[in-house]
């Protein structure tokens, strides 16, 4: 075997191992988004991030021949992530702002977070519903979305949930930034109203493997574990009652 295959073979067995469960747990970190809406002549809002909820029964967790690791909020620190890096996206964006439009409130519920894992690969898929309002609680926009990311062998549980994130963020602050613009909302990657457009980028079923020399010294990959994965679940299609979520947000605040 040349020198190259035999790096890029033992590569890929370490990783196969750290996957397996020897390395991450699934753990998120804080991320900040750039928007790209920012305009020299057009007003822009100012953001604030009212509420971000996740709905009871909203996490799932897959895992294929590895250690139950990664579903999202399973402690509470993955929404706490996640309203951080909303909030650092948000100050950061408000504070390039030079002309101000009044501030409007955000509010994001994740109906459902999908984490689904080998030692070969990861995927996850998200449905989320948010809308924009003034400060009396009009509603300027809003709607119900799907996002996902994936990788293989070389990533992480948390680096696919960290992108998912990120296209979640992206997604919403690019359309906030682009109310009332004339010009087009830019588009973020692997992100649909369409929930049968995401699923077909994500994997319809993952594999778990061990690593063997065989004779001839190249390797040879047994499967001990494989599932295939339905993705159905995260197609929430509830219509959300906004004037009754916010009712609902105000009376906690008060408390």
């Amino acid at each position: 075997m040349s020198s190259k295959k035999i790096l890029i073979f033992m590569l890929e067995l370490i990783l196969v191992f750290f996957l397996s469960g020897c390395g991450t747990k699934g753990g998120t970190s804080i991320i900040e988004y750039s928007p790209k809406a920012f305009s020299e002549t057009r007003e822009i809002p100012i953001l604030n991030l009212s509420s971000l909820t996740l709905r009871d029964g909203g996490t799932k967790l897959i895992n294929v021949g590895t250690f139950p690791w990664g579903e999202f909020n399973k402690d509470g620190s993955d929404l706490h992530v996640l309203r951080e890096s909303f909030e650092k996206t948000i100050n950061n964006s408000n504070s390039l702002i030079t002309q101000r439009k009044s501030p409007l409130n955000i509010h994001v519920i994740i109906n459902r977070y999908l984490v689904a894992h080998s030692n070969r690969a990861c995927a996850v898929a998200a449905c989320v519903s948010w809308c924009i309002t003034e400060e009396n609680d009009n509603v300027l926009y809003d709607e119900t979305f799907f996002a996902m990311s994936k990788g293989r062998i070389l990533t992480t549980i948390g680096a696919i949930k960290n992108s998912t994130n990120k296209n979640i963020i992206a997604r919403i602050i690019e359309k906030s930034l682009h109310l009332n613009q004339e010009s087009p909302v830019t588009q973020v990657k692997n992100t649909s109203n369409d929930f049968n457009e995401i699923i077909k980028a994500l994997p319809k079923g993952l594999a778990s493997t061990d690593v063997n020399m065989t004779l001839s010294n190249l390797p040879e990959y047994a499967v001990f574990a494989e599932e295939n994965i339905t993705w159905d679940w995260v197609n929430y299609s509830t219509k959300i009652n906004w004037k009754e979520y916010l009712r609902m947000q105000h009376s906690k605040n008060k408390i």
